[in-house]
Parts: C-alpha cells; sequence; structure tokens
C-alpha cells in the first residue's frame, strides 16, 4: 500500500493564557508614565534650564530615529500585527493528539483545538482539565488516580483505558484512550502539568485483529492431521500442538514449555537416530526417521518424523523442529 503524504497545517489554540501584560495594559502603563513627565516638566519648568531640555529632547529624537530604522529593518514589529510563527507553537497546534497545559491553580493556560475535539468543548468558558474531564468517568477512575498522583509528584506516566464511548458523546461505540501527564516548568518559575491526550481505538483495533488472526494461525496448527513439536538446544519442548498431544496423551491445559524434554518421548534407540542428525556451523539439515515414540505410561507410538536441526555458526546446537506422522 502506498501512503500519500499530508501536511498537518496548525491551527489556533483553543486556549493560550500568556503569562505577561497585554498590548492595552503595557500602552496604558508607558501613557501613564508620559502624562507624569509631562506633568512633572510643566510644573517646574522654572527650575528646568534650557541646556537640559535641549539634551532630553536630544535624546528622545536618537531614540525616535532607532526606533524608525529598527521597524524598518524588522527589529521591531508591532504585536498587532506578530504572527504566532514560533515553531514550538506550531507543533501543538498542529498536533492531532490533545494537549492541555494547566499551572499550579488547576487552571487551563493552553490547550490546542485537538484537545477541544477530543473532549467535545469548542467554548472556552465550559474547557475543563483531563482530571475533570475524566472524573466522570468511572472506567478511567484507576488510571486518573494513578496519573494524577504522579502529577503531584511531577513524575511522568501515561495510561490507556477503555470507555464505553467516546469522550465527546459523538461515538456510542467503545473507545480506547492514551493520556499521559509531564511536569515542567514555566516561564514564570511555576509549575505546569501537561497533559496529552490520544483516541487508540484504531490502533487498539488493528491488535485485536491481529491476536485474532494469530489465533486462527494457531488453531490451524493445532488442528493440522500431522503432529508438531519444538525444542531448545537442550532438547527441552517448548511447544508441541494438540495433535501430538493427542497422540502421546499429553494434557495442554498442564503443559508448560521446557517442562519435557525430547528424552521424555523418546525411546532409548529414538533419541540416538535424533541426536545422531547433525547440522554443520551456520547451516540446518533436516532427516526423516522412523522410530517410537513413548506416552507417560510407557506405550509406543509408531511415528515418522520429519526433523530439523540448525546449527549456530559458532559450532552450538540451535533449535530443532520436527513434524511427526502417524
Amino acid at each position: 500500500m502506498v501512503e500519500k503524504s499530508r501536511v498537518t497545517k496548525s491551527s489556533e489554540p483553543l486556549v493560550y493564557r500568556k503569562n505577561r501584560p497585554t498590548p492595552f495594559i503595557r500602552l496604558v502603563v508607558l501613557g501613564v508614565v508620559a502624562l507624569i513627565g509631562a506633568s512633572f516638566l510643566f510644573l517646574y519648568r522654572d527650575l528646568v534650564n534650557e541646556g537640559f531640555l535641549l539634551a532630553l529632547l536630544g535624546i528622545l529624537s536618537m531614540a525616535g530615529v532607532f526606533f524608525l530604522f529598527a521597524l524598518a529593518i524588522g527589529l521591531v514589529e508591532f504585536s498587532s500585527n506578530r504572527k504566532q510563527d514560533d515553531i514550538g507553537g506550531a507543533f501543538l497546534n498542529s498536533l492531532t493528539d490533545g494537549i492541555c497545559i494547566a499551572n499550579e491553580e488547576n487552571t487551563i493556560v493552553y490547550a490546542n483545538r485537538a484537545y477541544g475535539d477530543i473532549v467535545g468543548v469548542q467554548d472556552i468558558v465550559d474547557l475543563q482539565t483531563p482530571e475533570n474531564v475524566l472524573a466522570g468517568h468511572d472506567d478511567a477512575a484507576n488510571a486518573l488516580y494513578r496519573l494524577a498522583n504522579s502529577a503531584q509528584k511531577s513524575i511522568d506516566a501515561d495510561e490507556e483505558f477503555r470507555l464505553p464511548q467516546s469522550l465527546n458523546g459523538l461515538d456510542s461505540e467503545p473507545h480506547w484512550y492514551r493520556v499521559s501527564v509531564h511536569s515542567m516548568a514555566g516561564p514564570a518559575g511555576d509549575i505546569l502539568q501537561v497533559w496529552r491526550i490520544s483516541d487508540v481505538s484504531s490502533d487498539r483495533d488493528a491488535q485485536e485483529q491481529y491476536f485474532l488472526e494469530l489465533q486462527k494461525a494457531i488453531d490451524h496448527l493445532d488442528r493440522s492431521p500431522v503432529g508438531f513439536f519444538s525444542s531448545d538446544e537442550d532438547g527441552h519442548v517448548q511447544y508441541l500442538n494438540a495433535t501430538m498431544a493427542e497422540w502421546l496423551d499429553i494434557d495442554l491445559t498442564s503443559f508448560s514449555p521446557g517442562a519435557l524434554s525430547i528424552e521424555d518421548l523418546s525411546t532409548s534407540e529414538g533419541l540416538q537416530l535424533l541426536n545422531a542428525v547433525q547440522a554443520e556451523p551456520g547451516k540446518m539439515r533436516t532427516a526423516i526417521i522412523a522410530l517410537d515414540m513413548t506416552k507417560p505410561n510407557g506405550e509406543s507410538v509408531p511415528v515418522q518424523l520429519i526433523h530439523r536441526v540448525q546449527t549456530h555458526s559458532d559450532g552450538q546446537p540451535g533449535e530443532s523442529r520436527t513434524i511427526a506422522i502417524n
């Protein structure tokens, strides 16, 4: 499958509270300072000599000329025309994962548009932190408890949980979510909690589908008309299918990998035939052997084996895989 490239455009954040005065407040402060200075010069104009006034006017003129040059070369910009071209901010705004940053008072200082889409809120007034959003869902209680404790201790953590429906209420089907929390220092030295929430339902569906396909493949192998077993380099049986277990009267429910060895399943003569099959270093060898295998009660089962062994490049024996025909 060929995937087409797609560029996610940055959107405006849903909430972005900067910890600095707004342009209007700064303009008011500047006006007040200028008014106080002008009033001082007017009231005490008789006490101020002309040389001081000329020097002051010269300094102000130089500052004005410098400002005009700085404005012309782009060193100074008007805040109303300043664009949010910061790479970090653009990255957060373009994410499909919901990002919510809260301060120590649990007040949201930043939230991207994706966060509002995930929790189903587009109005700033109704926007809540992930803690408050998830507090109303019992299925997320345990995960939320662990995340909240980690956030209080400034420890990074992430959790996955399943909800009976989507957080935004638009889908009644079960949804899986991954939520993480990260602590960081804010511009003013305060501690900020960065919450990230992702809808991973599609990933979970793919994993479940893969698991089902794997289960089907194992079921096909178990129900095949031939027996199969594999062993490690020490001869311990790691897997045998249901057909092989039925022939040898082995209960698969109580079978654990490595509990049985090829020696337990073969007669002494059969074990010698199996051990005689050796491969050269770095290669594999397949041999067809007719022998008797033994049940736990000592009863013999005549089989024909297609036995494949592997030897590592250093000469050490490797795993073996065997098909049995009864």
